[in-house]
């Protein structure tokens, strides 16, 4: 739920604001942002 609404978030925020959708290229490097940050955050911490 919580990576879903990472992802999703900025566009439907983007159509209700009637803002033009980032281009093919551009969401693709938003959708790897978004992985790498809920990766790091939640990564299993080492003891």
């Amino acid at each position: 739920m919580l990576f879903s609404g990472l992802v999703l978030g900025h566009g439907h925020l983007r159509a209700m604001l009637d803002v033009p959708q980032l281009a093919p290229e551009r969401r693709a490097a938003r959708a790897r942002e978004a992985a790498r940050v809920f990766a790091a955050a939640y990564a299993p911490r080492r003891a």
